[in-house]
């Protein structure tokens, strides 16, 4: 998916859902930039997170289901045990996409989301 501004606020709406009403845990991975714009715009959503950090880019719902905010380098997964959700905010390095995928959990329906270009403020 191309990813400009409202499919990029789609893309937020999504990652909230799953994190509100299914519970997952997500793990967005991106360059720093495009993982701040989707930080903003899903904390921009009426569902109030319990604990957020722009700084030290999470976000944390009552529920306990989380969405972490990492940038794509070689060991993106460093320290991060397993997610339910992976979001890949294209482009990244394939060695940043090898690292990040072995954090999917066991969970039944694990996801990978995919962008091909994340540009949000275009179009």
């Amino acid at each position: 998916m191309n990813v400009n501004g409202q499919a990029a606020d789609e893309l937020a709406q999504q990652l909230v859902t799953q994190a509100t009403s299914e519970g997952r845990t997500v793990l967005v991975v991106g360059k720093g930039a495009h993982c701040t714009d989707l930080f903003d715009r899903i904390v921009a959503i009426d569902e109030l997170p319990q604990r957020r950090s722009r700084s030290r880019r999470y976000i944390q719902y009552a529920n306990g289901a989380e969405i972490y905010f990492r940038p794509a380098t070689p060991d993106v997964a460093r320290g991060f045990l397993s997610c339910d959700t992976l979001c890949i905010l294209a482009p990244i390095t394939e060695a940043a996409r090898a690292s990040a995928e072995p954090t999917l959990s066991s969970t039944d329906e694990p996801i990978i989301l995919s962008t091909f270009a994340y540009a949000p403020h275009d179009g």
